[in-house]
């Protein structure tokens, strides 16, 4: 019996602290979980940083009272470079309000750190490894790239898309707000 708590207890994903004690087995546990938005998995994570290549948490970027744009690329893919001057001339336009983290889905986090030092990409971008986490994508619901989605300062999701019009609803947004 004991064993059966103590692995049902670590498998659970709680959004609020708890404290559960057992007299069977002397086990007090307080678990926070990271924080989540609509079921987004995204700001769980921790992936290696392109620029430092240590783990850095997502969920770092929330609450801080600005939009966060998630951008989901690889250095393969043709829309997201044919895509890049709208994201930075998003990025640049609106660095006040919003956090930019770029995810690449790629095969070498140096091409990955060459890539954004060529073209200039000064956002907070993060690394997933394409030969060996191909399930982590499916998990967050990307299958086209680029995809992009905007959370609102408070973590609403309020655009999800991998198109050019996205961006621009995207620009529009972070321009008619404060």
């Amino acid at each position: 019996m004991k064993d059966y708590w103590a692995t049902k207890v670590f498998s659970l994903t709680i959004d609020t602290a708890f404290t559960l004690p057992d007299s069977n087995v002397n086990l007090s546990i307080t678990y926070h979980s990271p924080p989540k938005l609509l079921g987004d998995t995204t700001f769980q994570l921790a992936l290696p940083s392109v620029k430092t290549q240590n783990q850095e948490p997502l969920h770092a970027f929330l609450n801080r009272g600005k939009y966060v744009l998630v951008d989901y690329w690889g250095t393969w893919c043709v829309p997201c470079i044919e895509k890049l001057p709208l994201v930075k001339e998003i990025y640049n336009e609106n660095q006040s309000k919003l956090f930019i983290i770029g995810i690449a889905f790629d095969f070498d986090i140096d091409k990955v750190k060459n890539f954004e030092e060529k073209n200039g990409i000064n956002w907070n971008s993060y690394y997933v490894d394409r030969n060996k986490n191909a399930r982590l994508m499916k998990r967050l619901n990307v299958s086209l790239y680029p995809t992009y989605r905007l959370y609102s300062p408070e973590g609403k999701l309020l655009i999800d898309g991998n198109s050019e019009t996205e961006l621009r609803k995207i620009k529009m947004l972070l321009s008619a707000s404060k």
